[in-house]
């Protein structure tokens, strides 16, 4: 089976092969897929780290012919991979390392110098650090972000490999029976009147959630769900929390 790395800053990944359709998720740069279904113009993949499936365009797509085995992920909102030609890096995109220096992940490995890493373990601050990122639908960067894209991405950075949609991260982690015991980063996961699970954020604490709702934002969440100060009402109804296992 053919495979894929990505090459770009990010790559979108379309509900159908139609460069008008609905935007389901994004790839980030160095990482990689199998292609699935191959048109004269477009590439059905599974990505190798949530297996989601989608459409990219042919013009996008790069082999991964030798990506380097050893891999860090950025845990930046926005760093800078400095080389022959300079690259954009948003939070969760993986470079290879050898140790000493960076790759991008492509073409065999091209080096590289990251222009930014922390070493900051908390998801809290990671979350914070996309405050005031516009929402999109589909969005995993940046420049626009959805509320589970969020969600997965800053536990990526984390190691911590979560689905791509609310609905199926909310099969992860140990539940929480109250919002008075949740701990800072713990997920809480928000249903419709027909229960489904349509939303998903990260607790502050009992009392604060990080969410992406229009823009990543920091609101007041109760028993009741999240309260939008600016709209003076509650947006999200709350259904359960989970707890995440980090690493120590």
């Amino acid at each position: 089976m053919l495979k894929g790395i990505c090459h770009l800053s990010c790559i979108p990944v379309r509900s159908a092969p139609d460069s008008k359709s609905e935007m389901v998720t994004q790839l980030l740069m160095g990482e990689t897929y199998f292609v699935v279904e191959e048109g004269k113009d477009w590439f059905f993949i599974e990505t190798d780290w949530d297996r989601y499936n989608g459409w990219i365009n042919r013009t996008q797509f790069e082999e991964n012919t030798n990506a380097p085995d050893t891999k860090v992920i950025t845990n930046s909102v926005v760093s800078y991979a400095i080389g022959e030609r300079n690259t954009v890096l948003s939070m969760g995109s993986e470079l290879g390392f050898d140790g000493e220096s960076y790759q991008l992940r492509h073409k065999g490995g091209i080096p590289v110098q990251l222009s930014a890493q922390n070493s900051i373990s908390s998801p809290i601050m990671l979350a914070e650090h996309f405050l005031g990122t516009p929402y999109l639908w589909g969005g995993r960067t940046f420049m626009g972000i959805d509320c589970s894209g969020l969600v997965q991405v800053v536990n990526k950075a984390l190691g911590i490999a979560l689905p791509r949609d609310a609905k199926d991260q909310a099969f992860a982690g140990d539940g929480v029976a109250f919002l008075q015991e949740a701990q800072a980063g713990d997920l809480a996961f928000f249903d419709n009147e027909e229960e489904r699970i349509i939303h998903v954020g990260i607790l502050k604490s009992p009392e604060e959630i990080i969410h992406a709702h229009g823009e990543v934002r920091l609101d007041r969440i109760d028993a009741q769900g999240i309260y939008n100060a600016d709209k003076q009402r509650y947006t999200h109804r709350l259904r359960l929390i989970k707890r995440l296992r980090y690493k120590a």
